[in-house]
């Protein structure tokens, strides 16, 4: 009998050309994920394994809840075995153990992503009022680069159904939390929909400009919508019926590197705020 696991990953996506498997000689976070479990010996080949992933990232984007499933050449797989081959910015932290026909893209139901952005005297309640517009089923084509190829081949719709977009201000770190809930979503949707929103709240564009880019006849705002960076986007989560993960039993293991992390980000912060007022100052 073949055994097949679900296991969320958590990594980030600063050093990565993005999740999806490249080209030999470009690192993506797929390409480790696959190298390590032939390493491991739980996988021959990705395709022999019938592996699977929730989603595709975009270069520089996060995740939290990022989902891969594979049929395992062993019975017992280990989260702790896999985060002692990952390299220490991609985490394995949950594990599931699924039906032989698990597929962690089309067996997702839902997805969340979140976007985090320091507040800038932006106007909550506008963009709380833009968010409202983005409800429900609309035509998003214009919130994305291009429509997506789905594997058979044909093009992805751009009508998609958005069942959640909130913003909140995280007083104690002073930034902007921005989370969207649907399904699924288009290529850079997301850091679309957070730029339009951004420039409401700065009264740079009239909350009109959001019922225009969801007009059928598509008439794009000046200039299109560019995209926020993709330094704050994190895939948040990914929600199955039949899926119910067990966690991390080690935590220190991911703590140590965690924390590591944490320590270089914030000694770099400082240091470039030191360069802002000495440089600006001067």
């Amino acid at each position: 009998m073949i055994d097949r696991f679900a296991v969320k990953i958590a990594y980030l996506g600063t050093n990565y050309h993005g999740f999806q498997r490249q080209k030999t000689g470009i690192k993506t976070i797929e390409g480790e994920i696959l190298y390590n479990l032939t390493k491991l010996g739980l996988i021959d080949k990705p395709t022999k394994a019938r592996y699977s992933s929730a989603g595709r990232t975009d270069a520089g984007v996060h995740a939290l809840g990022q989902v891969i499933a594979f049929n395992s050449l062993r019975q017992d797989v280990h989260l702790e075995e896999l985060n002692h081959c990952f390299p220490d910015d991609i985490f394995a932290w949950g594990i599931a153990k699924v039906d032989g026909d698990f597929n962690a893209r089309r067996h997702a139901k839902k997805r969340t992503y979140r976007y985090y952005i320091p507040y800038a005297g932006e106007d909550l309640q506008l963009m709380k009022k833009g968010l409202s517009y983005l409800l429900g089923n609309h035509n998003f084509e214009l919130f994305c680069k291009k429509p997506d190829i789905l594997p058979n081949g044909r093009q992805k719709s751009t009508n998609l159904t958005l069942d959640g977009a909130s913003v909140q201000l995280l007083k104690k770190d002073n930034l902007l939390m921005f989370e969207f809930i649907s399904e699924s979503f288009l290529w850079k949707q997301v850091r679309k929909m957070v730029s339009m929103i951004l420039v409401i709240g700065r009264n740079i564009q009239p909350i009109s400009v959001i019922q225009e880019a969801l007009e059928p006849i598509l008439k794009a705002p000046k200039g299109g919508i560019r995209p926020v960076s993709p330094a704050g986007l994190v895939l948040y989560e990914v929600k199955y019926s039949k899926a119910h993960f067990l966690p991390l039993e080690k935590k220190y293991l991911i703590e140590k590197e965690l924390n590591k992390k944490i320590v270089s980000y914030t000694s770099t912060l400082a240091v470039l705020t030191e360069l802002k007022k000495s440089i600006l100052t001067s």
